[in-house]
């Protein structure tokens, strides 16, 4: 029912997937995953903007301690700054929207037909970058992982998309919290990273803003 909105979202889709991909040659796994924790102060700011909806005073300052949050991990004019981390920004940015539309669409379109449309889109945008990178896969086992990635990434976003049918983009958002558990276990097992202290802190923070977030999303809807 709604194409070009199908047809946008499956452009950012694209977007996000090229800009985290990009970043994740310079960053950390938990730091990336840090940076998307900005995501649900991010919809609180834009649920105001683009929805009208009124935040009060201690909304606002959630998304003000959240933001301070973002600095303490980007962390920028130190050394432990890398440019790289802004395309993770801008992935949140494009993410926090992302969910907004999702939430949008959900209420008159079929998940499936949201969750193939965004596929065959990106799919179409990223093919003709993919062909001119192209590297053939040595072994069984990178051809399993890049197929597990993809099936996991697909059955994520219809549950996603079927989640929005039932609850807001705001009370959504903070479950991405739990990301931090997988992608810091898996990048210190896999790869032998382990994110320092900044970056830590920096979560923490907007861990705590979003939640906080959440909990005032639950009062205002008469829930404990």
């Amino acid at each position: 029912r709604h194409p070009r909105l199908q047809l946008l979202r499956g452009l950012m889709l694209a977007a996000m997937t090229g800009l985290n991909f990009w970043a994740l040659q310079y960053l950390q796994l938990a730091e990336t995953g840090a940076m998307q924790f900005s995501v649900p102060v991010l919809i609180a700011l834009l649920s105001a903007w683009w929805l009208g909806e009124r935040l009060d005073a201690k909304r606002w300052l959630a998304i003000a301690v959240g933001f301070a949050g973002v600095l303490v991990i980007i962390r920028p004019g130190s050394q432990g700054f890398h440019p790289a981390i802004l395309l993770s920004a801008l992935n949140a940015i494009l993410y926090a929207l992302f969910n907004m539309m999702t939430r949008y669409l959900a209420s008159s379109e079929n998940p499936a037909t949201t969750q193939l449309t965004s596929a065959v889109v990106a799919t179409l945008v990223l093919t003709p970058v993919a062909l001119w990178q192209w590297q053939q896969p040595a072994t069984l086992l990178e051809w399993s992982v890049m197929a597990l990635a993809g099936l996991c990434g697909g059955i994520g976003h219809y549950f996603v998309a079927v989640a929005h049918r039932y609850a807001s983009a705001a009370v959504l958002g903070p479950f991405l919290y739990q990301q931090i558990l997988y992608m810091t276990v898996l990048g210190w097992l896999v790869f032998g990273q382990v994110p320092d202290v900044a970056v830590v802190l920096g979560a923490v923070v907007v861990v705590g803003s979003g939640l906080y977030l959440l909990w005032r999303e639950f009062q205002g809807q008469g829930l404990q």
